[in-house]
């Protein structure tokens, strides 16, 4: 439906956002069929991708304290989704990694993930998707120019 009037910023940001969290909460329920909360997900995801990570990378990648981290990975290891084992090339760090159960939820998890994000966009065909993905991308790299130090 198109609007009868160009939109106001605030009006398509106010529906960006709307449609961002709508998408989220699609996911995020599609996460937690398979018992995994969204900073669960993203740590089994990591290590899915990255492999045997030190605990302090993935602090890194997280953006988190390794203490916060050390919490989580707690947790995971008890439910045997995770493992941790001394570095061999450094004996004071420890390597975290999935264990078979992990990558086996992990990839459940992100095919139904995927699944619910697919049904969000059917509704476009793949030139609009194409489009949307142009004008997004535009927006993404104006607001980072915008913002950029310097």
């Amino acid at each position: 439906m198109q609007p009868s009037h160009t939109p106001a910023p605030a009006q398509l940001a106010e529906l960006l956002l709307s449609v961002a969290d709508w998408a989220k909460s699609q996911a995020h329920a599609r996460l937690a069929r398979h018992g995994l909360t969204p900073a669960r997900g993203r740590i089994l995801t990591i290590l899915a991708d990255s492999g045997p990570t030190r605990v302090t990378a993935l602090a890194q990648t997280l953006g988190i304290t390794a203490r916060s981290v050390t919490e989580s990975l707690d947790t995971l290891e008890l439910d045997g989704l995770i493992s941790r084992v001394t570095d061999r090339t450094d004996g004071r760090a420890v390597l975290v990694d999935l264990t078979p159960r992990g990558s086996a939820l992990i990839t459940g998890g992100s095919h139904s993930k995927d699944q619910a994000l697919h049904a969000i966009f059917e509704v476009l065909d793949e030139a609009e998707r194409r489009e949307f993905h142009r004008i997004l991308s535009k927006i993404d790299g104006s607001s980072r120019a915008s913002t950029a130090p310097g």
